[in-house]
């Protein structure tokens, strides 16, 4: 698999820059705070979502997200352990 650039705004932080915690099944935001798995869509992608209520008030809101709700969704899908596991092998071989 080709390594291909994430494709969101380039003035809002990068989905790279949230760390996935496998125990908790949620992402870690750049400000330490948690984004929940909501549900996973028919293509399937994983939905983890912030609290608004939290980020309303992120010293970060303005370069994390432009949602009028104030939330943060991130997305990981559902082969990703296995995509992850891909990209390493197809490295080392390099």
């Amino acid at each position: 698999m080709p390594y291909k650039r994430p494709l969101g705004p380039k003035d809002l932080i990068n989905k790279t820059e949230f760390i996935y915690d496998e125990a908790y099944d949620a992402y870690l935001c750049p400000n330490n705070q948690l984004l929940e798995y909501k549900r996973t869509d028919s293509d399937g992608y994983r939905l983890y979502m912030s609290d608004s209520s939290v980020c309303k008030n992120c010293p970060l809101l303005s370069v994390c997200t432009k949602s009028q709700t104030q939330t943060k969704m991130v997305t990981r899908h559902i082969w990703q352990d296995e995509l992850d596991i891909v990209e390493d092998l197809v490295l080392l071989i390099r």
